[in-house]
């Protein structure tokens, strides 16, 4: 018994010493860190198409780079079942789960244990990150994760509401979801404070880093336009939530309007034949293309064929596709949001002649909240534009905008076109 408890009092010691052994010191530098293996769980990953699974797909990607090691939990796909590797060794379980509803698994939350808890123990899981409140498996996987006693981060992509069935249903399941969650990331600020109303979370758990793309994978190539037609590109999931009622109801109007203008729309979804529909009965089937699915690497090839891009989402947080488009160098129109997506300035204001948009005082007179995203005709460039008081200011927490004045002590002309966060400043 004596040699025993010597060893245990000198093992005591290194193990309290927070891991030197394991973690060697650099020369002249303190010791590295610890590397994590880390589990993304979502319905949504390729070869399913969208803004999630492109930010699950590059997230993993940079997490690997950094020397984690990254796991991806998600269902099956058709007959894409069991273990798939991607580029860099990335390892994807694709789990035998039966689909409930749009690429939704349904949620029980047991059925999913067996399976995420071999994953879990299988790989030696230290961090689960689960992405997006529509899906079920993430869900799941945060309740098994905090059971096991691991560190658990929750990333939410989209906005809901608080009055309708749906809406109330997903908070209450958010709400107990995340009440036992180590961290909450949002994509936006409009997110955040979304997300912490409809979950009850304290703000201080709630983290916003905004989503952004690769400049390189997306230049512009204006020679890929048709000359005499002005062509709106649509990318998106083909669903009620992405306002593709909206968008078919729209399409008729503009092409009787103006003869020159053409739709090109990318993606799949049970909405689809709503568009099908319009084409046929007005009989556009050489102004209106449906593209269907698109590959990642295609995206681009297809928005530089465009002037301007058009998003009817109701319940984007941060729209990827918005970023790709303006980088791109196509002018971005955002239309009817319930709430206004909020889109840091990593895209790029490509117009330099814009004097005027009408098509933002159009918009707001009739009552729409209207979300000016890095040059949707122009905010602020060599002419910047001067709109009248019809545009109606939506902040609700701008005090006073710092930038604004800025802008006009530089002898700027401002435009305040409801922007997110732009308050009542005095401007020349």
């Amino acid at each position: 018994m004596g040699p025993r408890k010597t060893a245990r009092s000198a093992r005591a010691p290194s193990s309290k010493a927070d891991g030197d052994s394991a973690r060697p010191r650099t020369a002249g530098g303190p010791p590295e860190r610890a590397k994590h293996c880390i589990c993304m769980v979502s319905d949504f990953f390729y070869p399913n198409m969208g803004g999630v699974e492109s930010h699950i797909y590059q997230l993993s990607q940079c997490l690997l780079e950094k020397g984690h090691k990254v796991v991806i939990a998600t269902h099956a796909y058709g007959d894409r079942r069991g273990i798939r590797y991607l580029t860099n060794g990335l390892k994807v379980y694709y789990l035998p789960l039966q689909v409930m509803y749009n690429q939704s698994t349904a949620t029980t939350c047991f059925h999913s244990l067996p399976l995420l808890r071999c994953v879990l123990v299988r790989e030696r899981v230290t961090v689960v990150h689960a992405h997006s409140s529509f899906s079920a498996l993430a869900h799941d996987a945060l309740f098994h994760a905090k059971t096991m006693g691991l560190n658990t981060v929750f990333t939410d992509h989209s906005l809901f509401g608080f009055a309708d069935v749906s809406s109330v249903l997903t908070n209450k399941l958010l709400t107990v979801t995340l009440c036992d969650t180590s961290h909450v990331v949002c994509v936006s600020y409009t997110s955040k404070e979304n997300t912490v109303l409809r979950a009850a979370l304290p703000p201080e758990r709630v983290s916003v880093i905004p989503n952004a793309v690769d400049p390189e994978q997306f230049t512009p190539d204006p020679a890929r336009r048709h000359p005499t037609r002005i062509t709106v590109v649509v990318v998106s999931r083909l669903v009620y939530r992405k306002g593709i009622d909206l968008l078919g109801g729209i399409i008729p109007v503009l092409c009787a309007k103006h003869p020159d203008l053409c739709f090109l729309i990318g993606g799949e979804g049970p909405k689809r034949i709503v568009l099908e529909e319009v084409r046929e009965k007005y009989q556009l089937h050489d102004r209106v293309r449906l593209l269907g699915a698109l590959d990642h690497k295609d995206v681009r090839d297809v928005l530089v064929q465009g002037h301007i891009f058009l998003n009817t989402s109701l319940t984007e947080a941060f729209c990827m596709a918005i970023v790709e488009g303006a980088s791109c160098g196509l002018q971005v129109c955002v239309c009817v949001c319930v709430c206004v997506c909020v889109c840091v300035c990593v895209c790029y204001n490509t117009s330099l002649t814009e004097a005027f948009c009408m098509a933002i005082v159009e918009g707001a007179s009739c009552g729409l909240q209207v979300c000016v995203c890095v040059c949707v005709c122009v905010c602020v460039c060599v002419c910047v534009c001067v709109c009248v008081c019809v545009c109606y200011n939506t902040s609700l927490t701008e005090a006073f905008c710092m930038a604004i004045v800025e802008g006009a002590s530089c002898g700027l002309q401002v435009c305040v076109c409801v922007c997110v966060c732009v308050c009542v400043c005095v401007c020349r």
